[in-house]
Protein backbone atom coordinates (compact mmCIF):
# COMPACT_ATOMS: atom_id res chain seq x y z
CA UNK A 1 0.00 0.00 0.00
CA UNK A 2 1.68 3.02 -1.12
CA UNK A 3 1.91 6.11 1.42
CA UNK A 4 0.71 9.26 0.67
CA UNK A 5 0.59 12.64 1.67
CA UNK A 6 -1.88 12.16 4.13
CA UNK A 7 0.72 10.45 6.41
CA UNK A 8 2.84 12.79 8.29
CA UNK A 9 5.92 14.45 7.06
CA UNK A 10 9.19 12.92 6.66
CA UNK A 11 12.41 14.01 6.92
CA UNK A 12 14.45 14.60 4.13
CA UNK A 13 16.77 11.54 4.79
CA UNK A 14 14.22 9.32 4.52
CA UNK A 15 13.23 10.06 0.81
CA UNK A 16 14.61 6.67 -0.70
CA UNK A 17 11.96 5.04 1.26
CA UNK A 18 9.20 7.18 -0.42
CA UNK A 19 10.47 7.19 -3.84
CA UNK A 20 7.01 7.17 -6.61
CA UNK A 21 4.86 8.64 -3.63
CA UNK A 22 3.37 11.94 -2.90
CA UNK A 23 4.48 13.40 0.31
CA UNK A 24 5.55 15.98 2.64
CA UNK A 25 9.16 16.36 3.23
CA UNK A 26 10.74 18.60 5.88
CA UNK A 27 14.08 19.90 5.41
CA UNK A 28 16.34 23.10 6.48
CA UNK A 29 17.18 25.11 2.82
CA UNK A 30 21.07 25.68 2.82
CA UNK A 31 22.15 26.07 -0.29
CA UNK A 32 20.74 27.52 -3.38
CA UNK A 33 21.60 27.04 -6.99
CA UNK A 34 19.87 29.32 -10.14
CA UNK A 35 20.57 26.90 -13.12
CA UNK A 36 21.00 29.27 -16.63
CA UNK A 37 17.30 28.01 -17.49
CA UNK A 38 15.82 29.67 -14.63
CA UNK A 39 15.34 26.65 -12.60
CA UNK A 40 15.78 27.01 -9.09
CA UNK A 41 16.94 24.09 -6.47
CA UNK A 42 16.96 24.29 -2.78
CA UNK A 43 18.99 21.86 -0.82
CA UNK A 44 19.56 20.58 3.11
CA UNK A 45 22.73 19.93 4.40
CA UNK A 46 24.58 17.65 1.47
CA UNK A 47 26.25 15.49 3.69
CA UNK A 48 23.59 13.28 4.23
CA UNK A 49 21.85 12.40 1.37
CA UNK A 50 21.42 14.50 -2.53
CA UNK A 51 18.07 15.75 -2.18
CA UNK A 52 16.76 19.05 -4.02
CA UNK A 53 13.84 20.89 -3.84
CA UNK A 54 13.13 21.93 -8.39
CA UNK A 55 10.82 25.77 -8.89
CA UNK A 56 11.16 25.78 -12.23
CA UNK A 57 12.14 28.81 -13.70
CA UNK A 58 8.57 28.75 -15.84
CA UNK A 59 6.61 28.55 -12.33
CA UNK A 60 8.59 30.96 -10.53
CA UNK A 61 6.27 34.27 -10.91
CA UNK A 62 3.63 31.72 -8.43
CA UNK A 63 6.22 31.71 -5.48
CA UNK A 64 7.36 34.70 -3.42
CA UNK A 65 9.93 37.52 -5.23
CA UNK A 66 13.31 36.28 -5.62
CA UNK A 67 12.67 32.87 -4.18
CA UNK A 68 16.29 32.32 -4.43
CA UNK A 69 16.91 34.31 -1.30
CA UNK A 70 13.49 33.95 0.27
CA UNK A 71 13.64 30.80 1.26
CA UNK A 72 17.59 30.21 2.23
CA UNK A 73 18.29 29.31 5.82
CA UNK A 74 14.82 28.64 6.35
CA UNK A 75 13.01 25.10 7.35
CA UNK A 76 10.28 24.45 4.85
CA UNK A 77 7.71 21.43 3.99
CA UNK A 78 7.27 20.69 0.64
CA UNK A 79 4.39 18.63 -0.61
CA UNK A 80 4.70 17.01 -4.01
CA UNK A 81 6.36 13.73 -5.81
CA UNK A 82 9.42 12.73 -4.87
CA UNK A 83 11.33 11.63 -7.74
CA UNK A 84 14.41 9.94 -8.32
CA UNK A 85 17.35 11.66 -10.98
CA UNK A 86 20.71 9.46 -11.16
CA UNK A 87 21.67 9.83 -7.46
CA UNK A 88 19.59 13.04 -6.57
CA UNK A 89 16.57 12.49 -4.83
CA UNK A 90 13.89 15.27 -5.83
CA UNK A 91 10.61 17.09 -5.42
CA UNK A 92 9.20 19.33 -8.66
CA UNK A 93 7.09 21.96 -6.67
CA UNK A 94 5.18 24.33 -9.53
CA UNK A 95 2.81 26.31 -6.93
CA UNK A 96 3.43 28.34 -3.64
CA UNK A 97 1.01 26.21 -2.04
CA UNK A 98 3.19 23.32 -1.99
CA UNK A 99 6.05 25.09 0.24
CA UNK A 100 5.69 25.86 3.66
CA UNK A 101 8.23 27.93 5.73
CA UNK A 102 7.75 26.19 9.24
CA UNK A 103 8.65 27.70 12.71
CA UNK A 104 11.82 25.98 14.46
Amino acid sequence: MALSSRVGPIPYTKVPEAVGQTRKVVLEVQKINVEPGGDIFLHPDTDKIDFQVVIPGSFREFFPKNPEFYYQGKKVRVNGLIEQKGTAYRVVVKNQTQITVIKW
